[in-house]
């Protein structure tokens, strides 16, 4: 997965920016307790 980050963070020409879900407290805590979710 680091390798599509790593593509994606190229600025484009019209200003795109790709979201990072990953970064987000959210998305930590999620993937921390997923086990005990399944």
């Amino acid at each position: 997965m680091g390798s599509v980050t790593a593509t994606c963070s190229a600025q484009r020409r019209d200003g795109y920016e790709r979201r990072q879900p990953e970064q987000t407290l959210l998305y930590q805590v999620v993937a921390d307790h997923w086990p005990s979710f399944r």
